[in-house]
């Protein structure tokens, strides 16, 4: 049965083409091998830098304010938008089973950032890309240094870029099966966890939610154009009366109680000709970060690959594939609606989506190379074919509605040469391929081996590490010495960590407090571009309980001085 087949108007019963059965399957093992490898390969280089990376400024915080202290009390505070609470409550879990460690803190993020890879390439081969494009949307999406840092970032950002591209996949779904009950529950579902994440993934939301209308009301005949409007609106009200009801215990054990979620600093209106000003720097923020370590030849394939996807799209009416153009204008059109220049890692999401889009474009690109080359080079018009077991050998097409075995009929010369396209279709893989191994593969490793911190960023020290080991080692730390730095909080992270008699705080503060009577002297980190004074004037009153500091030790990005307090035990 498996070496037959059926020609269905004769009923004749053929031998199968056993040779193409057996290529078949080939190229998607090869697909599944080559995404594989590089999903491993992403993996190990960010596992590399899941302890070594020095914390930062806000995934200290998430850890010191929401982790540390444990319970309802401390998971579901709201007292920032920096808690992103089913990333901390994931966090919660991993540090109980692993520690307290940089690395067991980071993995649910490790995790989430990972599945990334694959994501890309199955949402690229949803889109209806061939296989090399998916493979090409997995090698960007590893090369990605905004990608990989945050993978290797205890926040809950690379969960929210995973979901965009699960709830996207769904799109495609419902794009396709309107009326199918499955695909929009499950877009529903990853909507609400994206919201329970962080409340920005209504940016998400809100971008998708307009592909599926523009897709039914410009690009189908919107028979079900009513339908799918109330399937939208109900998954839309479901998720966002499950999402309140998931921030209820924020709501509870947060002192502001609901107004910390809609109407803190951060998501506080401000004057519309600030959000005019400030858009744009926002967005070249952006786009460097998003092109970090990448050599001009990289940015130009995949600008290339976004802006034939646009033309595609309108030509082959794919609403999804406008997302190069649609997503930038809903986002400037929502921070102005708000009022509101978010942080640039705020629109992460869309990212990975690009990617998948631009490798979709980049396939139409090869695709078009392949017909335009056979058609420059070679001339097929009355080229003889042969009937072979009632077909037409590969290449050939039949003038005649019958034709028997052994028929020589005329060919026209408007079908396509398989063997000159698939080798054309190659070697254009082959070559992009190749261009993004040279250009991608080193700068990324070197942000890779620099830890991928911006020498600008004053919040971080790639020795916060070393210099709470050696305040541990020196018996300085056990309960006698405080650290001051303008930005305290990676410090106070490690000082946490490496504290051999662990210390109990009424509150976090007391980890930086100064003024605290059980510290009997204080170290004071002065940073890259700072000076020993910037430092201290942030500090009010330090003169008043503590002596001149004198300088203790030379670290690579930072000095340090220690000094002590004047009186002993004394009272602020």
């Amino acid at each position: 049965m498996a070496d037959i087949r059926t020609n269905a108007k004769t009923g004749e019963t053929l031998p199968r083409q056993a040779d193409a059965a057996r290529r078949r399957p080939l190229p998607a093992v090869a697909c599944l091998c080559a995404v594989s490898a590089l999903t491993i390969f992403h993996a190990v280089r960010c596992l590399l830098l899941l302890d070594s990376c020095p914390m930062r400024y806000d995934e200290s915080w998430t850890f010191l304010f929401y982790v540390l202290p444990g319970g309802p009390e401390g998971w579901f505070n709201y007292s920032a938008p920096n808690n992103h609470i089913f990333h901390t409550l994931l966090a919660a879990l991993s540090t109980a089973i692993g520690g307290d460690g940089p690395a067991a803190l980071r993995f649910p993020a490790y995790l989430a950032g990972v599945a990334v890879v694959p994501a890309a390439a199955w949402l690229t081969r949803k889109l209806g890309a061939s296989r090399p494009a998916a493979v090409l949307s997995a090698l960007m999406a590893a090369q990605s240094v905004a990608l990989v840092e945050y993978t290797v970032n205890a926040r809950g950002y690379s969960l929210l870029c995973l979901d965009s591209i699960l709830m996207a996949v769904c799109t495609l779904n419902i794009l396709d099966r309107p009326v199918q009950w499955r695909a929009w529950i499950c877009w529903m579902i990853l909507a609400v966890l994206g919201l329970f994440t962080i409340p920005t993934m209504l940016y998400p939301i809100a971008i998708l939610s307009t592909v599926i209308l523009i897709h039914f009301i410009f690009f189908t005949d919107r028979s079900s154009l009513r339908k799918v409007i109330v399937r939208l609106g109900a998954s839309l009200l479901a998720a966002g009366l499950l999402a309140c009801l998931l921030y209820l215990p924020a709501v509870i054990y947060t002192a502001e109680g609901v107004e910390a979620i809609t109407s803190n600093r951060f998501v506080t209106p401000v004057a519309l000709d600030k959000v005019f000003s400030d858009l744009p720097a926002a967005a070249g923020m952006t786009l460097t970060e998003w092109t970090q370590g990448l050599a001009w030849p990289w940015v130009a394939m995949a600008i290339a690959g976004l802006a034939a996807a646009v033309v595609w799209a309108i030509l082959s009416r794919t609403a999804f594939c406008l997302l190069p153009v649609l997503g930038p204008i809903l986002l400037a059109g929502l921070a102005v609606a708000q009022r509101v220049v978010p942080f640039s890692r705020v629109w992460l999401f869309l990212l990975p989506m690009l990617i998948a889009v631009s490798a979709w474009g980049l396939d139409k690109l090869a695709g078009c190379l392949s017909s335009l080359l056979k058609r420059a080079f070679l001339s097929w018009h009355g080229r003889p074919g042969r009937v072979s077991q009632g077909r037409l050998a590969p290449g050939d097409q039949k003038k005649t509605k019958t034709a028997t075995t052994g028929t020589v009929v005329e060919h026209t010369g408007k079908m396509p040469v398989p063997l000159l396209k698939r080798v054309v279709f190659i070697a254009a893989w082959s070559a992009i391929f190749i261009l993004a191994a040279l250009t991608g593969a080193d700068p990324v490793g070197r942000a890779a081996r620099t830890g991928l911190i911006d020498p600008n960023d004053k919040d971080t020290i790639r020795d916060a590490r070393q210099i709470a080991r050696d305040l541990a080692d020196k018996k300085l730390n056990d309960t006698a010495t405080v650290s001051l730095w303008i930005s305290r909080w990676p410090l106070a992270y490690y000082e946490v960590l490496y504290r051999s008699q662990p210390m109990q705080y009424r509150n976090v503060y007391e980890v930086i407090d100064f003024a605290n009577p059980r510290y009997t002297s204080a170290l004071i980190v002065v940073g890259r571009g700072q000076t020993l004074q910037q430092v201290l004037d942030e500090k009010p009153g330090f003169f008043k309980l503590y002596n001149q500091p004198r300088p203790w030790r030379h670290y690579l990005d930072c000095e340090t001085y220690l000094a002590d307090r004047k009186i002993l035990n004394s009272q602020p």
